[in-house]
């Protein structure tokens, strides 16, 4: 199977092309014929409550394992696939930056937000003590049955920011029980914008070394190493085009260090991922 010209968002609104923004069960999305959902791909904006365990879920070539009650979020542009030969039930939104930021202070909010930039690791959490406060999801999937008119992106912009804010709040008291300690802190620091953080090479070495249990320079390898997945996979392009958007001299280059991270070619790995 070959995934061509794949979009930022192509499983917003099979049915429905008016909409950016679809809510659904996990089921009835599996029974789409989508193929794409089994093999990486990238999305828009999403988000998952699993109400049954059904082995696991990728997201950026990460195993998440499914349990019942809990939620996960995935930002625009990440990598993710289920598992074909498992059934998934549950509820889902989908939607794009676009049709959230519909005022300053969503879009605020979303920039803010560490539901789906979480610096520490997949935003991946327990919610069954506020499970029935979510199911406002409900007001969603309700709306978008109705005939379109003009309030109704309103209205369902409404109903996304209260499930947003009750999501965030949960999130935000469980970040209290463990929060992050400086080190921690240090390191999401140079995630973002490393030459700025004021410290010294040595200091920023021995965080790394027991926060992340690696080198800065293994840390930006893999951070690399997962772009250049991710394109792979998804961008109907030669190699060659690939190594010179990541800034390789040549693609022996591009093909020798992606070879050493993972042990297999780009050409093996873009042909392994669409198998399915």
């Amino acid at each position: 199977m070959v995934i061509k010209n794949i979009r930022k968002h192509p499983f917003l609104h099979p049915r429905n092309q008016m909409q950016k923004i679809n809510a659904t069960t996990l089921s009835e999305l599996m029974s789409w014929p989508i193929p794409e959902l089994f093999v990486p791909h990238r999305g828009t904006l999403t988000w998952y409550i699993f109400s049954q365990k059904a082995g696991s879920h990728w997201v950026d070539f990460n195993e998440i394992k499914v349990s019942p009650g809990h939620i996960l979020f995935i930002g625009s542009g990440q990598a993710k696939r289920f598992d074909p030969r498992k059934s998934y039930d549950g509820k889902t939104l989908i939607f794009t930056d676009e049709f959230f930021c519909c005022t300053e202070t969503h879009a605020t909010f979303l920039k803010k937000t560490s539901l789906f930039c979480n610096q520490f690791r997949l935003t991946y959490f327990d919610v069954s003590v506020c499970q029935q406060d979510l199911m406002r999801f409900d007001g969603v999937e309700e709306e978008r049955k109705r005939a379109v008119d003009k309030t109704q992106d309103v209205i369902l912009q409404n109903h996304l920011f209260n499930i947003m804010l009750i999501a965030e709040r949960r999130f935000g008291s469980i970040r209290k029980i463990f929060p992050p300690g400086r080190r921690e802190l240090l390191i999401a620091g140079f995630k973002k914008l490393a030459d700025q953080l004021g410290v010294t090479t040595r200091t920023l070495e021995l965080a790394f070394a027991q926060i992340e249990g690696k080198r800065p320079k293994i840390w930006l390898m893999q951070r690399l190493a997962l772009e250049c997945k991710r394109r792979i996979i998804n961008e109907e392009t030669t190699i060659n085009l690939i190594a010179d958007k990541l800034g390789f001299k040549d693609a022996s280059n591009f093909v020798k260090f992606f070879k050493t991270m993972t042990s297999m070619t780009p050409l093996a790995f873009r042909q392994l991922s669409r198998q399915g």
